[in-house]
Formats: structure tokens, sequence, C-alpha cells
């Protein structure tokens, strides 16, 4: 999977999920799905049902990964560079956070160790 977005876009988006989500059983990670409709979807899972919430953004390659939304908040904080890209080859694999002068990974996790 493959984005880019830009970062106050980006993080207002994270923060109005992690404060929309914050009583959830499962509060915190997001099921992150890419596809080529020009917008990403995070999924936000409950015992019996689930939150979607749609942002606009470039996607150069499809994909889905799940992710601690503050972690990913935090790591798209750090880096100073207002446009930046998020990047994971395989659901288990660390998700790297590139601009122009950062570089920065953020662990990924499978949604059945969450279950």
């Amino acid at each position: 999977m493959k984005i880019s977005f830009n970062k106050n876009e980006m993080t207002d988006f994270l923060n109005y999920i992690i404060e929309k989500e914050n009583n959830s059983l499962f509060s915190g990670y997001a099921e992150i799905d890419a596809y080529f409709d020009n917008y990403i979807k995070a999924t936000v899972y409950d015992l019996d049902f689930s939150n979607t919430y749609k942002f606009n953004c470039r996607i150069q390659e499809e994909g889905s990964v799940v992710v601690f939304t503050n972690l990913l908040c935090e790591g798209i904080k750090s880096i100073t560079d207002d446009e930046i890209s998020l990047t994971v080859g395989s659901a288990d694999e660390d998700i790297i956070l590139k601009s122009l002068n950062h570089e920065v990974k953020v662990k990924s996790t499978n949604l059945s160790s969450i279950l």
C-alpha cells in the first residue's frame, strides 16, 4: 500500500477518529484500506458493529493495514514537512512514513491479535 497526503489534513482525520472512538472496546485501532477511489477508508471495530470514516488522498498502490491510530498520528506529527507518503508492503510489516527530509517507522498490527 502506498498513499500520499497533507500532514495537517491526515492528523485532523486521525484525531477525529480517536475522539469519536474513545469509548470503543478496541479503541485506538483502525483498519485502513486504500483503493483507487482517491480516498482511504478507516474502519474501527467493536463487538457488534463497525464505524467507517473516509479521507481523500492520493493512492499510488492499493492495500490494507491495521494500525494503532495514536501511533500513526504521533509518527505523522513528528515529520515537519507538509506532504507525506505512507508505505507498507504487507499487513505484518512496519508502516514507513516519508517526506522530503524525514523517514519514520510505525508498527502495524494484525487484526486477529486484537480480537
